[in-house]
């Protein structure tokens, strides 16, 4: 498999942005003390595994996304078979 434009696949550098941009978006959490907040913090807990793997597999495809991008641009190309073996 060859390559028509192999300069592309500096391209996949891009996939580190989502990346880079998911760990600079992560909150510190504040702790407001107030009476709600308990049932809040108990509704949190329970959908926070559910959050966790939604935000993984967002960050997945846009990685994969990125990647099919830059390689779709790189152009791969099958060698052609020799006309004897056609």
């Amino acid at each position: 498999m060859t390559l028509l434009h192999p300069l592309w696949l500096f391209g996949l550098a891009a996939v580190s942005v989502p990346i880079v941009m998911h760990l600079l978006q992560r909150r510190r959490v504040r702790i407001v003390p107030w009476g709600a907040m308990r049932f809040l913090a108990e509704a949190l807990r329970k959908n926070r595994n559910r959050l966790r793997l939604e935000e993984v597999l967002l960050l997945l495809l846009r990685c994969a996304l990125l990647a099919f991008l830059v390689l779709a641009f790189a152009r791969p190309r099958a060698r052609a078979a020799p006309a004897a073996l056609a």
